[in-house]
């Protein structure tokens, strides 16, 4: 009688491998790429906002602070635009701005802020001054629309020097 034999792989026999992936495997991949470019969108929106959030709080702060310093030292002070160089005004608010008496050097007081990531526009052609005589007027000075990807504010000055900030602003941007 032959001998049944049953088949069983040999130690020489190389075993079946398994070549690219499951199905399973893909779609676990393609959800995890999802989840995290769906974060990585979320994140870089809430930085944008973040920048534009700051920006707006440094400009306010600084026409604050020249308001104060108008009176202080008795001298008028102006903001414009910085200038490519360096030195004195330009006329491209979104390079950043700058400070100075409007006559003269105010010194170690005077300085610039380089903006980042956010368009600054001035509504009016001549820049915003701060005179050491207050309450002259309250007819509407001008503003600044501060604006980026996440959405734009709004910082209006009077004759007064009043500040007054306006958040989620989209009129001029």
């Amino acid at each position: 009688m032959p001998s049944l034999r049953t088949t069983q792989p040999c130690a020489d026999e190389p075993a079946l491998r398994q070549r690219g992936f499951t199905l399973i495997e893909l779609l676990v991949t393609l959800a995890v790429m999802g989840i995290l470019a769906t974060i990585g969108f979320s994140t870089s929106r809430w930085i944008e906002s973040k920048r534009l959030e700051i920006e707006t709080q440094q400009l306010q702060q600084r026409l604050e602070a020249l308001r104060q310093l108008s009176v202080s030292t008795r001298q008028s002070w102006q903001l414009c635009p910085a200038a490519a160089s360096g030195d004195g005004c330009g006329d491209d608010w979104s390079k950043g701005y700058t400070w100075n008496f409007q006559e003269g050097d105010a010194g170690r007081l005077a300085g610039t802020h380089k903006s980042e990531g956010v368009t600054i526009i001035w509504n009016k052609k001549s820049n915003p001054v701060f005179d050491p005589m207050p309450w002259k007027t309250f007819t509407s000075y001008g503003h600044f629309s501060l604006c980026n990807g996440s959405g734009s504010n709004q910082i209006s000055i009077n004759d007064a020097g009043r500040i007054v900030v306006d958040y989620s602003n989209t009129e001029d941007c």
